[in-house]
């Protein structure tokens, strides 16, 4: 009789926990904001394994990852009483469903009512063909010009892929570009214009690299799988 209601107490635990993780899990589905299609060509196979990193700074990792040469292809955020020790394991739980090699979740900010709030992104590898140049790129803020003394916007480079034409030829991460061509780059849509024109074509960049100017020779080539979102 003993051993009978020992076996119903440990059969009913493990329902139990099984109807947490089925809760938990549904959290990350639930909220789950896909950006890509990890099945795209643009993306290598998935290899079989999720890897998971916990950083404190989103931002910051996101940054590393795209020099790493993997591209997001979602993230889930999300308010939950979820234990943060039991956060890896759910979001690379999570990962392995949706066949992204990395799971980075920035450190739990503690809420009211013992609720934390989360933020998963999930990476996957990008094959450097799918890159005309092998850049990310963003507008330079208003209040960085002001700081400068620029007049007028300029484009830094926020990622560079490995692999890619950008990579080879040395453009980095932070780099500030100034022109193309000696034709002046204001905007991310101008870079952007400016590289689809090179195609196949040796091109010049001029960037500032913590304020020394260079000029960086480059061929970009057309990509023969779909292009990555805002990447160059």
């Amino acid at each position: 009789m003993k051993t009978t209601s020992t076996l119903l107490i440990y059969i009913a635990l493990l329902a139990l926990l099984g109807g947490c993780t089925t809760l938990q899990t549904t959290y990350f589905r639930g909220s789950m904001q896909a950006l890509e299609d990890v099945n795209d060509a643009g993306f290598y196979p998935y290899s079989g394994e999720s890897k998971f990193r916990q950083v404190s700074d989103m931002s910051l990792a996101a940054k590393d990852m795209y020099n790493e040469g993997y591209g997001m292809i979602g993230y889930s955020q999300f308010v939950s009483p979820l234990f943060t020790s039991l956060a890896p394991g759910y979001a690379t739980k999570y990962a392995e469903s949706v066949k992204a090699e990395y799971a980075i979740m920035e450190t739990p900010e503690p809420g009211a009512s013992n609720l934390h709030g989360y933020l998963v992104t999930y990476w996957s590898r990008l094959r450097p063909e799918g890159f005309g140049l092998g850049v990310y790129s963003s507008n330079l803020p208003d209040e960085v010009l002001e700081q400068v003394g620029q007049d007028y916007n300029v484009v830094y480079l926020e990622g560079v892929v490995p692999g890619t034409p950008a990579a080879q030829a040395g453009l980095k991460a932070d780099d500030v570009i100034l022109a193309v061509n000696g034709q002046r780059t204001t905007t991310t849509s101008v870079f952007s214009d400016q590289v689809r024109r090179s195609y196949g074509r040796e091109t010049v960049i001029s960037v500032s690299r913590y304020g020394e100017h260079r000029s960086i020779v480059v061929t970009p080539t057309e990509p023969t799988v779909r292009s990555r979102g805002s990447a160059s």
